[in-house]
Order: structure tokens, then sequence, then C-alpha cells
């Protein structure tokens, strides 16, 4: 029993060092970002369509975001479309942009129901600290879809809605970050930081090395 007990607490320790999931929406991690800023985000699909693998994601990128740069993986197809910008905003360099990238797609993978895979996306944010924007989605199973395209209406979260499109919270640029490029936090293929990584490590290593000396106390008693 006092073994058990033991286990137990092992285990329990180990949940507490890991986060709990975002939920079992299609999202970008992270979810809130400095406004004004560059910003590398990964799109998270924690399932498929009724269990069906997922074969493509479509974003539909905000008015607001006037840059982006979608990395390519292995195995997918990447294409974007495009549209003017009316009328044309300055481009931060001295020029200004007269067409902006719309949507963004990666189709032809595999992604078995209940995997990870990491895509990737870098924006640049708009100045508008304190409000959200809503990155409708669309994710392509082999069977089926779902359109990640709901936005909360007021006195509303995402948690009220069947399918919530991906959002970010813009927040104040902190310093050093004002119109410069904001990095993201060091995270592993799947976008878990690596910092929790380590430290779920640690404390899973620290627990064992509670029950094996508990065990040699026991024995030399």
């Amino acid at each position: 029993m006092r073994n058990h007990r033991i286990l137990s607490l092992v285990a329990f320790s180990a949940a507490l060092a890991f986060p709990a999931t975002a939920g079992a929406h299609v999202h970008l991690d992270p979810e809130q970002a400095p406004a004004a800023g560059s910003m590398i985000f990964s799109i998270v699909v924690p399932h498929g369509c009724e269990g069906s693998p997922t074969t493509g994601i479509t974003l539909q990128l905000p008015p607001e975001v006037l840059s982006a740069k979608p990395a390519p993986l292995a195995g997918w197809t990447l294409s974007t479309t495009t549209e003017k910008v009316d009328p044309p905003q300055p481009d931060g360099i001295g020029g200004e942009l007269t067409e902006r990238t719309a949507t963004i797609a990666w189709s032809g993978g595999n992604l078995p129901d209940g995997q990870l895979v990491e895509l990737r996306v870098q924006l640049t944010l708009p100045d508008s600290a304190g409000t959200t924007l809503y990155v409708p989605t669309l994710q392509t199973c082999k069977e089926g879809e779902t359109r990640w395209i709901e936005v909360p209406a007021a006195g509303q979260t995402e948690d009220d809605l069947k399918a919530p499109a991906p959002s970010i919270l813009l927040a104040a640029a902190s310093a050093g970050h004002g119109h410069g490029d904001a990095a993201a936090p060091h995270q592993d293929s799947h976008g878990v930081p690596i910092a929790i990584i380590l430290g779920a490590l640690g404390a899973a290593a620290g627990c064992a090395g509670l029950v094996l000396g508990l065990r040699g106390r026991r024995r030399a008693n």
C-alpha cells in the first residue's frame, strides 16, 4: 500500500509538470503576441475530422495582417494566394505594400488522428494592442472537413462555440520589441517550450529519486 501511494505521488507530480492541452480545436501557438511585431506561429491540429486523417490546412488571413511568410513542410504542398492592398500601406522600410498574402494552404499531407505536425508561419501583426485577430481555418481530411470559422459574439467565449476560428490576442509591445521581430519561445518539434520539458524531466527525476530513497530506507529498517 505504501509503495502504491508513492507511485501515485510520482504520477501526480509528473502530471503537474506538463501544461494542459490548449483544447480540442485547431489553434495558433502562441495565442497571444505583441502588437506591431513579427512572430512565428505554429498551427496546432489536435485531431482529424471525426477520426479521419488530416490532409490539408488552409488559413484565411485577416486584412490587418499585411505580411506573412509560411514555412514549407516535407511531404506537404505549400501554396498561397494574394490580394491587392487598397490603399497601399507603408512597408516599414520606406516603401509601400500594394499586395498581401490572403490565404496559405498546406495540402497533400497525411496526419493521423491524434498525432501532431508543426505547420509554421511568420506574421507581421498590426499596431492594435488589446484587440483579437481571428484566422478562419479550413481543415480538410480524407473523409470530410471542418471549417474553424466561428467568432464569439458579445458575451461568448471560444468554449461556447463548436468550431471556433484560431485567434491571436494582441498585447502591448514589451520593451525592446516595439516594431522589431518578437522571437517565439524555444520549442521542440511539437510546439512545447523546451524549458517546460526540462522542468518536467527534472521533476520526474526528483520523484524517482524519492522513490528509490524511501525503498532503500525501508530495506535498511
